[in-house]
């Protein structure tokens, strides 16, 4: 999964540059609240000590909006989104969804919410291309 995060196209590493996430996220934040609507609650967590990373920016900022999205799709009757960054170390190699992360430090982005949540059947397939449940969530809504 990391594989196709990261390599999504052939020009990912040549809009790729040092930046910190906090400023990314706090002027995401700016456009969420015109998307979001008054009954769901925005959060926002940032890590006054973050490092910087090197990300293209414009994808950091797609995959925000994009997560934020689906979180208010699966809140039809208002709920809570958080968006977090941390600084976290990993001492031994970590495993996310099947995806081994060697040891380190990263920068971690997190975006959570109150909604429904997603079936295993749902999960298994979240990073296949043009794959969505918004017209499932919509019949839900009725």
């Amino acid at each position: 999964m990391r594989i196709r995060l990261t390599h999504a196209s052939a020009s990912f590493h040549s809009k790729c540059r040092v930046l910190n996430l906090n400023t990314l996220v706090a002027e995401t934040q700016k456009m969420l609240q015109r998307l979001m609507g008054a009954d769901i609650e925005q959060k926002i967590v940032l890590d006054p000590k973050l490092g910087k990373t090197k990300a293209d920016p414009g994808q950091m900022v797609q995959v925000i909006m994009n997560l934020a999205v689906n979180a208010r799709d699966a809140m039809p009757q208002g709920g809570k989104l958080t968006i977090e960054t941390a600084n976290v170390v990993f001492e031994k190699t970590a495993v996310f969804d099947d995806v081994p992360v060697p040891p380190g430090r990263y920068i971690m982005t997190s975006v959570s919410d109150t909604g429904i949540g997603m079936d295993p059947e749902t999960r298994a397939r979240i990073f296949e291309p043009f794959f969505t449940e918004a017209e499932r969530r919509l019949c839900l809504r009725r």
